[in-house]
């Protein structure tokens, strides 16, 4: 049994989004439950939102801070490991 299991995943809609629709809880239940289970003493779910930019127009700079911020957050939780 592994200590510790991190399931990283990346969406389209932002956390508020995908909490509001109930599709964020139905993601943490399926990683958590269905394909982690009991093969880890604790899990943890992460999402990072935000990946498509909105009114159709791909602004390069914020497409760029975005990615920074989501590999410096998978970075972070890398160390914490």
């Amino acid at each position: 049994m592994a200590r510790q299991a991190l399931v990283l995943c990346t969406a389209g809609y932002s956390v508020a989004e995908l909490d509001a629709s109930g599709c964020h809880q139905a993601m943490r239940t399926a990683m958590l439950t269905d394909r982690i289970g009991g093969r880890a003493r604790s899990s943890e779910f992460v999402v990072f939102g935000g990946s498509v930019l909105r009114n159709g127009e791909s602004d390069p700079d914020e497409w760029a801070a975005v990615k920074a911020g989501h590999l410096a957050r998978a970075a972070e939780l890398a160390r914490s490991l």
